[in-house]
């Protein structure tokens, strides 16, 4: 809109008939140029080009006078939303509005009302910011690891590792680092098939076996691995399994 603003003050002409462009062929041109770039349609209102043309503001602006939070706090609280999320403890709609009312009332003491925001400032907070918040539907994660998903934990724990390994000055070729990966082998994965033209979905039976096999990995830090470890669940080990065992597994 800004850009139509500054091209109706410049008298934009019509590059067909040489005249200026009127207001709904002003709207027009800008859409379609910022499609042509954005690929995105955005439609633009003759009226509100007239408000704005002679001397309006705009809705956003007008809100911003009234709005409780100054914009560098909006960014503030963007900014945090966005960083607890890629740590793994993104907020609710009523933590978020919890956050903002807490910066208000440290800003603002007595004169921020006890009833807080509105019931529905957290969704026009995102509707406002939908560049760059969005809702989603949570997926849960193992709160052990999900607490050690963050900056400072994985410092201070590479931090005691090297302290540790220069006092008691152990080599490469003692430490290994080790890890398990379950795999049941009756309920494969998702692969390409071919069923009947123009079907919609393509079922494939498989065996259901819910065994688990557990398979243990273990590397060395000089890049040597030892032969992975793989448990099977059954009442006795069979010497059989030791043949035809490309990777040396125990």
């Amino acid at each position: 809109m800004s850009q139509a603003v500054a091209l109706f003050n410049a008298k934009e002409n019509d590059p067909h008939t040489g005249k200026p462009l009127s207001l709904r062929k002003l709207c027009q041109f800008v859409s379609d140029n910022h499609y042509e770039q954005e690929h995105e349609r955005i439609h633009l209102d003759h009226k509100t080009l007239a408000r704005l043309a002679k001397g309006g503001v705009t809705c956003t602006e007008s809100n911003g006078k009234k709005a409780w939070l100054t914009k560098k706090e909006d960014d503030i609280i963007v900014d945090f939303t966005i960083v607890v999320a890629h740590w793994g403890f993104a907020l609710s709609p009523k933590r978020l509005q919890e956050h903002a009312g807490n910066i208000l009332t440290a800003r603002l003491g007595n004169r921020f009302p006890e009833m807080g925001l509105g019931i529905n400032w957290a969704t026009c907070f995102i509707t406002k910011h939908h560049n760059r918040l969005g809702m989603y539907w949570s997926s849960a994660i193992d709160s052990s690891r999900g607490r050690a998903v963050n900056p400072i934990t994985k410092a201070e724990y590479f931090k005691l590792l090297k302290e540790d390994i220069e006092k008691d000055d152990i080599s490469d070729e003692l430490l290994y680092a080790a890890d398990e990966t379950g795999v049941q082998t009756g309920t494969g994965v998702t692969e390409r098939v071919i069923g009947p033209a123009k079907a919609k979905i393509q079922y494939q039976q498989r065996s259901g076996n819910r065994k688990n096999i557990t398979v243990l990995p273990t590397i060395c830090a000089d890049s040597t691995s030892l032969p992975p470890t793989v448990i099977y669940k059954e009442e006795a080990f069979q010497t059989k399994w030791l043949q035809e065992n490309p990777l040396d597994a125990w």
